[in-house]
């Protein structure tokens, strides 16, 4: 059932990363043809293409790490092909040191976004936390998204050996 409403969550954010992505596209080309056609810069679509390419970054990552689409170290994997229970092994020690950077990145991510209430952005006046919130979110995505991962290669470490 969890990994269900997992599973909705990822539509959300994939349709999410179009989204963001699509409105970037725009604010930029909207920029540039209010700078270079109209000479008349909007300092504020700057700011929200920044915001947006902070919250495209972790909702893309998000995805990412659902789709298993990371870089990752290669080496390691091709040199234990002909060992799989030690390739596999080794695979569910790096998605455990995984879980647990996102957890204490998450935690962080908290911490700093307490910290930020009460603050502002400097062109549009909204306040800075609408912006950070995605930290936390993101991270806890990609907790949950790497937890199901892991629960998956745990699962077929118990069925094949």
């Amino acid at each position: 059932m969890a990994w269900c409403i997992l599973e909705k969550w990822y539509k959300v954010i994939n349709f999410l990363t179009w989204v963001l992505m699509g409105s970037m596209c725009l604010l930029i080309g909207f920029q540039i043809i209010n700078r270079f056609a109209l000479h008349l810069p909007a300092p504020w679509s700057e700011e929200f293409c920044r915001y947006n390419f902070v919250w495209l970054t972790m909702v893309a990552s998000a995805k990412a790490t659902h789709d298993r689409q990371h870089l990752a170290v290669d080496i390691m994997p091709y040199l234990l092909e002909r060992r799989p229970l030690l390739k596999n092994s080794v695979k569910l020690f790096a998605q455990i040191l995984a879980l647990f950077f996102f957890a204490v990145i998450f935690k962080q991510t908290v911490f700093f976004c307490l910290n930020s209430i009460g603050t502002s952005c400097l062109t549009v006046r909204m306040p800075i936390l609408y912006v950070y919130i995605i930290l936390p979110v993101g991270f806890l995505s990609m907790f949950l998204f790497e937890l199901r991962n892991t629960s998956v290669t745990i699962k077929n470490l118990s069925k094949k050996y």
